[in-house]
């Protein structure tokens, strides 16, 4: 854990969540660092909820067993399942954690041979969908898979849902005045009128920032492929996989949202990587208030009209 501290405020800051996770008090706020101690302890035990790296994860745990039987799951996994279910069928399919599978496939892709056989690919994803996933809350929560191909990965949506929860215990402690950045899901509370302003990295210089905006109260996330990527014959593949075309996001971009619900921003964010104008303009639709910047290497290919006002 890093401390560092200036004028105004103090950051604490610790490698969690497979990112880096800064927790910023301001003003007054300085001297609760008992309460920041606390929101990290929380932060923890959420990963080990969510991950779907580590072994013994809750999440884990369904993916090992779903399949065979009604697996007994928390309330708080139920809710964000539920969620993602929803977003799954709001986008057509084009936020889809049930391809944890052909995720996987492409962590390690050059080691495979069948690198680029869309074919292949589809051995990962035949019945990945939440069509043969079943929710249910009747008596406590379970959850059941009927695919052998479906293994959920929440790393598009679980940031969003962990942000929203400490941002609220940050505030139920007494908390006014601070950022809470879990490494592209931010969010910046102030009780006051403070705005604080948030930089978006340019996608081909991730230390440089390429738009500055002010904000508050609200939650930002940016989805990019800068933070993790491999070259291939000259061309740049991200983490991020587009379940439409079975293929890495390609070249150096990133989609920043704007929305009251961190858990929508997270999800979305990654979404509007990849979709067309249609889907874009259906999600600005549907999702009132929400703001969107897309940049495609040191360009803004695409900005929300109300957002432009924020912009320093």
């Amino acid at each position: 854990m890093h401390i560092s501290q200036r004028k105004n405020s103090i950051s604490i800051s610790e490698c969690l969540l497979g990112t880096i996770v800064t927790i910023s008090l301001y003003n007054k706020d300085q001297k609760k660092l008992d309460i920041a101690f606390e929101l990290f302890r929380l932060i923890v035990e959420y990963e080990k909820r969510f991950s779907f790296f580590i072994k013994d994860s809750e999440l884990s745990n369904i993916n090992r067993l779903a399949l065979l039987s009604e697996t007994k799951v928390s309330e708080d996994m139920f809710t964000l399942l539920k969620i993602s279910k929803d977003i799954f069928y709001m986008t057509d399919g084009l936020f889809n954690p049930t391809i944890g599978k052909l995720i996987n496939f492409w962590s390690i892709p050059r080691y495979s041979k069948n690198l680029f056989k869309r074919e292949y690919l589809k051995t990962y994803t035949i019945g990945a969908s939440f069509d043969n996933v079943e929710l249910k809350d009747e008596d406590g929560f379970a959850v059941r898979f009927y695919s052998k191909n479906i293994s959920i990965n929440l790393g598009g949506i679980a940031k969003g849902f962990i942000l929203k929860k400490i941002v609220e215990a940050a505030i139920s402690m007494g908390l006014g005045e601070f950022i809470i950045d879990l490494g592209g899901d931010l969010y910046p509370f102030s009780i006051s009128d403070r705005l604080y302003k948030i930089g978006i990295p340019n996608p081909i210089a991730k230390n440089e920032v390429m738009i500055a905006i002010k904000m508050n109260n609200s939650a930002i996330a940016t989805s990019g492929t800068y933070e993790r990527f491999f070259c291939y014959k000259n061309r740049i593949f991200s983490h991020i996989i587009n379940p439409e075309t079975l293929f890495p996001v390609g070249g150096f971009c990133s989609s920043t949202v704007i929305y009251k619900d961190p858990i929508i921003a997270d999800a979305l964010a990654t979404v509007l990587l990849f979709c067309d104008k249609n889907m874009r303009k259906l999600i600005i639709e549907e999702f009132k208030g929400i703001e969107v910047i897309i940049l495609k290497n040191n360009h803004i290919n695409f900005i929300s009209d109300n957002l432009r006002d924020l912009i320093e």
